[in-house]
Formats: structure tokens, sequence, C-alpha cells
């Protein structure tokens, strides 16, 4: 792929239709990358930085980087709930979950922290076994904050790393305090413009990889976006796999695209056949795809239920099917950023559509 431009050391590769890019910072021998790409707001495409650890224990997905990254975690996203989710962190751990996935705004980072001081303590595991992706909030998008917040994260996981390290949302919005709150004015967060690049340029500094994250379930598939991600060489992470059912507890008043791929009668087929739960068929259907997911879930149950993908696989005959499946919709709309400059899914008419205010 031809470089088109450079700035600094970062070079811009393509200029993408509506306004979108993809940059690439450029191959450094010293520290053994060869090229870590940043792609500007294309579909909710994450900046990252990362250090890598050894993940055990479950199937990995290779990094750009040259190392893995297990293909299946924990999400913890809406548990909040101090002892079910110290529950669901000790079941998924003793499971052989070597994935945790949270972020600033779940405000779990503290609980999470208690339960693998708990498992590095006993030496049931060392840090090295877990891969802890945590995400940057969109209050700390300034360069001047990146830091300041990562490091407060750290100290709530009572880790000294993180594995993975994203922007949590390409949406900057303005801070209330050093505490990272977001700021009000009648009742309604402020967005504000800070240029990605600049916070990339903040979390560089730190550390450096290529790796995206978006919504991608049997009803909402990336393809493009995936295709795109394999040829630049970007592993790719699926949130809300499952399709989220419980998603609208995290805000009544957005609005949630009515949308359940647990229920779809090509997944129910599948799951009779092989004798799992369509839970079990869409993690498989992603992970053949070579995709991680991240399902979330509290329930020791569906915990260990998520994990148990690795004993059998689909026919290509069935990978076809699902993905021939005809329903397409996008199930987050992010309608608490309706109107930002940055708002990225052009596929939403957002005149149909209004701001939705996250003040608790």
């Amino acid at each position: 792929m031809d470089i088109v431009e450079k700035k600094s050391r970062l070079a811009v590769l393509m200029h993408l239709p509506n306004k979108k890019t993809i940059f690439a910072l450029a191959g450094d021998e010293e520290r053994g990358s060869e090229l870590l790409v940043l792609l500007v707001d294309y579909d909710f495409l994450y900046i990252v930085a990362y250090k890598l650890s050894k993940a055990m224990g479950v199937e990995t997905i290779k990094l750009s980087s040259g190392g893995c990254m297990p293909v299946l975690g924990l999400g913890t996203w809406l548990s909040t709930d101090e002892g079910e989710l110290t529950a669901a962190l000790r079941t998924a751990l003793d499971s052989g979950y070597r994935l945790i996935d949270t972020a600033f705004v779940y405000q779990n980072e503290a609980v999470i922290g208690n339960v693998l001081q708990e498992y590095f303590k006993s030496g049931k595991l060392k840090r090295e076994d877990i891969f802890i992706t945590s995400k940057l909030p969109l209050t700390a998008h300034a360069p001047e904050d990146v830091e300041k917040c990562l490091n407060m994260q750290l100290k709530a996981l009572q880790i000294d790393y993180l594995d993975l390290y994203l922007v949590h949302c390409p949406l900057p919005f303005q801070k209330e305090n050093d505490s990272f709150a977001p700021a009000f004015v009648n009742d309604m967060q402020v967005p504000i413009k800070i240029d990605h690049v600049d916070t990339w340029h903040a979390m560089e500094k730190m550390y450096d990889a290529g790796k995206c994250k978006v919504e991608c379930h049997l009803y909402w598939p990336q393809t493009e976006l995936y295709e795109l991600c394999k040829k630049l060489n970007i592993s790719f992470t699926a949130y809300g796999p499952l399709g989220s059912p419980g998603r609208k507890a995290f805000n009544p008043n957005m609005k949630w695209p009515e949308g359940n791929p647990l229920s779809d009668p090509e997944v129910k087929e599948l799951a009779a056949k092989h004798n799992k739960t369509p839970a079990q068929i869409l993690l498989r259907h992603l992970i053949q795809r070579g995709m991680a997911v991240i399902p979330k879930s509290v329930k020791p149950e569906r915990v260990k239920e998520n994990m148990a993908v690795f004993d059998f696989t689909l026919s290509q005959d069935e990978m076809n099917k699902l993905n021939s499946v005809k329903t397409r919709m996008r199930l987050f709309l992010f309608d608490f950023a309706i109107g930002h400059p940055f708002y990225p899914f052009e596929e939403v008419d957002q005149s149909k559509l209004k701001m939705v205010s996250l003040k608790s």
C-alpha cells in the first residue's frame, strides 16, 4: 500500500470516502513495530496502546506485534454489583478465561483489581497470565489528561500496566473536574473537538499497537470493515457478540433498536443440531470468522457456558448460513452523542433522534 503523505511519524495511507482517513504509525525497528495503524472516524475503530503479556489456556489471535490475545474474554459492562461481579470473575478465571475487559466508565475497575490480587497473591495466576483491557473515557481525550487518567485506572486495578488500552469512543466530551466526571450544561453533556491524532500521540508515549474493537454480531457482521482490518493486519474484537440482550438497562431513555440474535431461527436450529445453546453458536461463529469476543455475564452458569465453545466447529455450510442471515441492524446508536461533530454512523438519520442525557 502506498503512503499518500506523512505527518511527523504518522503516515496517511489512504483517504476513504466521506472524509475518513487511515493513518499508520511508521515502523520502528528499535521498538519492534512494522506498521501500527490508526483508523480515524471509520465506524468506531478505536485508537489503542498496549503492552503484550502472554495469555494462556484459550485459543488466541496473533497480533501485529507478534504476540497473542485470547479470542474469548469476560465483558464487564453494566456489572456494577460488587458481589455479583466478584463471583463472575472467580468463575471466569477458574474456568480458564484469560482476558478481562473493563473500562473507566464501567465503575468496576477496583472490584476487578481486588479479585486479580486475590489470584496473584494466592499463586493461582501470575500477572503475565492475564490479558487486561481497559479504556480511556470520553472526558480524557485531551493529551495532558491521558496519562493522568491511565494512572487512576492502574491504581484501581492494582496493576502496573494494561495489556490493551483503548479509546472508548472517538467522541470527546468536556470534563467537570480532575476525576473526569462529565460536565453538564442544562443537564446535557458537552461535546468538544479534540483531534484524534493528538490523543493518539499522547497514548503512543506509553504503548503501541494495531487493534480495533467494534459492535459486531449476527445482525451487524461488519464484513467490509473486518476485511479492511485483515488487509491491514489489525486484530478485531467484537463487543455485544450476543446482541447485548441487557443493553437497555444502561439508559432506558435511549433508543435501542429491537433485535435479538439469540432468537434467530438459524441460530436456534444450529444450537439444537450441535446440542449447544444459541449463545455458544453465536460466539463460535464469530471466533471462526477470526475475531475475539467479549460476552458479558455476571451469572456463573453463563460464564461457564460461554467458555464451552472450543469443543465443536461449524461447517462451512453452517457458517455460510449464518453469514447470509438477512436481518441487518446496528443495536447501539450512541444517541448520547447525536449532533456531536465526530458522530460516526452515517447510516443513522440523526434528524430522527435527539441527544439523550447521561446525567444520572
